[in-house]
């Protein structure tokens, strides 16, 4: 059996994937916030450490809050990018 794992997968598109994945026959893992924050380190770490590997990897987080370019800081910046970048690393290993 293929299996899933879909980042943002509790509700809207996400949740839309997740189901679709599952009538198609997929075993899906669909993480809300709460169990994958993908901004934190540490909690991509105990998320990948707990679960094993997966078929099919959907990046559907939410990403950053909206503002206007020049209004982003660093600490922002940084964020984000351990957010949609350096999470999603972790989690490819």
């Amino acid at each position: 059996m293929t299996d899933a794992l879909v980042l943002g997968g509790s509700r809207g598109i996400g949740r839309a994937i997740a189901e679709s994945l599952e009538s198609a026959g997929v075993s899906v893992t669909a993480t809300s916030r709460r169990e994958l924050d993908t901004s934190d380190p540490a909690s991509v770490e105990r998320f990948v450490g707990a679960h094993g590997a997966t078929d099919v990897l959907v990046l559907n987080t939410g990403g950053p809050e909206p503002k206007r370019f020049e209004d982003a800081t660093r600490a922002d910046w940084e964020r984000y990018h351990e957010q949609l970048f350096m999470g999603f690393c972790a989690i490819l290993r």
